[in-house]
This record gives structure tokens, C-alpha cells and sequence, in this order.
């Protein structure tokens, strides 16, 4: 009830910040282009643009730089670009779902940074990886800043590839079991998570 009161008080400040020109008909505005014209051209320059940004986003291109199968890169671009049908995204989409609860704890939204980071059940997962290398320190909530977290250490006897790798297997695990929860009625068990992010590293 609280979102729902909250969503109505946002879309009233938006309404307020609107100017309503009543001698004026009502009309659509792209704003891809400075004139408010939709064309192909300006269609194709804001991708363009946008593909550009991206491209030039350090995160981006380390991801890209790893020797990993492209559907797991694919998948960590839509974890980093918030991307993915989480329970939370598709609402927002306003695609209706029935449960939005996290599958791993069944107390918590099932948003990206919970989902895959801060639950109780998940974030053993990431310590229990660090404690193979001695690293201590907090995690990041932001997928970005938590990939970025394992792209920056040097590890002593560790090649830095091999602890990115581990991030993008760990976390499409993490998704991997998520979907036998929620489609196939399984049940969680955090070390069938974790031997087959082990397996599917080392594959």
C-alpha cells in the first residue's frame, strides 16, 4: 500500500512540473531529435550514441576481454545494465506477477541486489570465494561496482581473468537456480549453487 501511495505522489509531482498550453493540441515529442521529429536518421545516431557510451565503459570492455562463452558475457551485460526479468523489472514493465519475494529467503523483493548479492542465503556464497584468497573487505550492492570489485584486485598466484571469470559463473548460477525454484518447483541448496558455478568456471 506504501509503493502504491508512493507512485501516486510522484506521478501528482510530475503532473505539477507539466505546463498545460490550452490553445495548443495535444502532440508527440521525440527526444532523440533537438526539433522533437521522429526520423530514421535520428533513430539511428541515438543508438548510435548510446552504443558508443557503452562501448567506451571500461566495465564493458573487460567483460568483453574475458575468454568466456558470449552467452555468459551477455548475461553479465543485462545483470550490470539491470537488464534481466527480475521479479522487480517486469513489474515495472507492468507485467503482472503473482509473488515478488525473493525464491532464496522468501523475506525480501526480488530485486537485482538482493537476488544476486545481498540475500541471506547468497551472500555466504561470495565469502566463502574470497576466504580461498585471503581477501577481506565489504561487497558493493551495484552489480557494476561488485564485478568492478573483482576486475581490480591483484590477487598474489591468482591471474585477474580467472577471478572475473568466477563472477560471471557465480552469478549465472545464482540465475540458473533461481529459475529451477521458481519453474521447476526446486528447492534451494547453496552447495548445488556453488559446485556448478565450480563446474562451469572450470568448463
Amino acid at each position: 500500500m506504501e509503493a502504491e501511495i508512493d507512485a501516486v505522489a510522484k506521478f501528482m509531482e510530475d503532473l505539477q512540473r507539466l505546463t498545460i498550453h490550452v490553445q495548443q493540441q495535444d502532440m508527440w515529442s521525440w527526444e532523440g531529435d533537438s526539433c522533437g521529429r521522429y526520423t530514421v536518421r535520428s533513430a539511428y545516431e541515438f543508438l548510435n550514441r548510446n552504443l558508443l557510451l557503452e562501448s567506451q565503459d571500461e566495465t564493458f570492455k573487460a567483460l568483453w576481454e574475458i575468454k568466456v562463452p558470449s552467452k555468459a558475457t551477455i548475461f553479465a551485460c543485462r545483470l550490470i545494465r539491470e537488464r534481466l526479468p527480475t521479479k522487480n523489472n517486469l513489474r515495472k514493465r507492468n507485467v503482472e506477477t503473482n509473488d515478488v519475494t525473493c525464491p532464496f529467503c522468501r523475506s525480501h523483493d526480488q530485486d537485482k541486489a538482493h537476488l544476486f548479492f545481498t540475500c541471506a542465503n547468497i551472500l555466504p556464497l561470495w565469502w566463502e570465494s574470497r576466504s580461498w584468497v585471503n581477501v577481506v573487505g565489504a561487497f558493493s550492492e551495484n552489480p557494476k561496482q561488485h564485478f568492478l570489485q573483482h576486475y581490480y584486485y591483484n590477487i598474489s598466484g591468482l591471474r585477474p581473468q580467472r577471478w572475473q571469470t568466477w563472477w560471471i559463473a557465480l552469478t549465472c548460477c545464482i540465475w540458473k537456480h533461481r529459475n529451477r525454484m521458481i519453474f521447476l518447483n526446486e528447492s534451494f541448496n547453496s552447495h548445488n549453487v556453488m559446485e556448478d558455478a565450480l563446474f562451469y568456471c572450470w568448463t
